[in-house]
């Protein structure tokens, strides 16, 4: 609150509050208003907002290494950017690269797509080459896992990523997986 008082006197300092007390008391009252009225939005978008995310990441994980496992494709599924070291090839490393949460004016909506990375690793080209192509058709079949429903999985690549090492060259091919679900 800013009072200016051009003269020293005790009728001008009643006048000045006089007029700025009730605009400071106005901007309070309002300020608590507001507060009392967004805190039932605050608790509504509270309850709508997904608890945990680690059951929607458990069941992708779930579902996507069942299909993988059963269908003979690869021999070992591991999730996570870090690789145990002396890991036989082939395997399959999946990894998130986004889980975005898009909302509407009532709060979060259910269904999402989340972007994982799927890098086969292999011993020659071919072998790389036949896991990725073989890693959509298994999981562009929708599924319900633990409650959570699983639909289409729509793919982008793969791209040829292998690299030269000291232990040989090791045969990469890349894909970005959009793997769409919706929550209970």
């Amino acid at each position: 609150m800013t009072v200016r008082i051009t003269r020293v006197g005790f009728r001008e300092l009643e006048r000045a509050l006089a007029e700025e007390l009730p605009k400071a008391v106005a901007r309070n009252v309002m300020i608590r208003t507001a507060k009392v009225a967004m805190e039932p939005v605050r608790k509504g978008m509270a309850q709508r907002a997904p608890k945990d995310t680690s059951e929607l990441a458990d069941g992708m994980k779930t579902q996507v290494v069942k299909a993988i496992l059963a269908s003979a494709l690869v021999p070992r599924v591991i999730w996570g950017r870090k690789v145990p070291q002396g890991t036989p090839r082939p395997y399959l490393q999946l990894q998130v690269i986004s889980d975005p949460r898009p909302e509407h004016l009532k709060g979060y909506n259910r269904a999402r797509a989340t972007r994982v990375q799927a890098d086969c690793y292999a011993g020659s080209y071919a072998e790389a080459k036949v896991m990725a192509e073989g890693l959509v058709p298994l999981l562009s079949t929708p599924a319900t896992i633990d409650g959570i429903k699983f639909g289409h999985t729509k793919a982008e690549g793969p791209q040829d990523l292998g690299e030269d090492t000291a232990d040989g060259f090791i045969h990469r091919m890349s894909l970005d997986l959009l793997v769409w679900h919706r929550s209970p």
